[in-house]
C-alpha cells in the first residue's frame, strides 16, 4: 500500500416560521448537491482566502454528509463535517471537523481528517488544514499540518513536516506527496527514521 522513498524518488439564515425553514433548508440542500455534483472543468484551488467570518456565507449548513462518483457512477470519496459554509461569489464550501474516505478499486479505504476543510466546488479539489491526519484500513497513517488534494491528478501533497507510520516503519520528513491512484507516498526531503512508540 505504501512506499516510502527518499526522494525520498451550513445553519440557514433564521426565517420565522419554522415550517417555511425547514422548506427552504431543503430547498437549498438539494440545490447544493446539484451543483457539487456538476462535472465541471478540473484545476487548483484560487490563491485568495475565504473570509474568517462565517455571516459572509451565502448558505451554512450542519452535519454534512457528500458523496463524489466519477463519470461512470462509481463513488470515488465521501465528505462528512459538522458544519459547512458555502461562498457562493468564490464557488467553494468551508467545512469544520471535516473526514474525507477515499474507495480503492481493489476495496481498500484511505480516510483523511482535518480540523478546517475547504472545496472548490469547480475542480473538487480539498485543502485540509490543522491536525491533518491520514489512515488506511491496512494500518498506515501519516500526519502533517496542511494537504491540497488535487481531484484531476488524484494526489495529495503538503510542503509541511509529516510523519508516517507503517507496520514496519516510523519516517519523518519534510515535504510529501500521497498518490490515491498508485496507493503510494512519497516523503521529500530531510527524511529520517523516527524511534516506534
Amino acid at each position: 500500500m505504501i512506499d516510502a522513498m527518499k526522494r525520498i524518488s451550513i445553519a440557514l439564515p433564521r426565517t420565522r416560521a419554522y415550517i417555511a425553514g425547514i422548506g427552504v433548508a431543503a430547498f437549498f440542500g438539494v440545490i447544493i448537491v446539484l451543483i457539487l455534483n456538476l462535472s465541471l472543468p478540473r484545476g487548483r484551488i484560487p490563491e485568495s482566502e475565504l473570509p474568517a467570518n462565517a455571516k459572509n456565507a451565502d448558505m451554512q449548513f450542519q452535519k454534512i454528509h457528500y458523496t463524489s462518483t466519477n463519470e461512470q457512477g462509481i463513488k470515488e470519496w465521501e465528505l462528512t463535517a459538522i458544519t459547512a459554509n458555502y461562498f457562493r461569489g468564490k464557488k467553494l464550501a468551508e467545512f469544520e471537523k471535516v473526514d474525507v474516505t477515499f474507495y480503492y478499486k481493489q476495496g481498500r479505504v484511505f480516510t483523511l481528517r482535518g480540523d478546517i476543510g475547504r472545496l472548490n466546488m469547480e475542480t473538487k479539489d480539498i485543502t485540509l488544514t490543522g491536525n491533518v491526519i491520514g489512515t488506511s484500513n491496512d494500518g498506515y497513517r501519516f500526519q502533517t499540518q496542511s494537504l491540497l488534494y488535487n481531484a484531476q491528478k488524484r494526489q495529495a501533497e503538503t510542503d509541511d513536516k509529516a510523519i508516517l507510520e507503517g507496520p514496519q516503519f516510523n519516517l519523518e520528513g519534510k515535504g510529501m506527496i500521497v498518490d490515491i491512484e498508485k496507493e503510494k507516498v512519497f516523503l521529500l526531503s530531510d527524511v529520517h527514521a523516527r524511534e516506534k512508540k
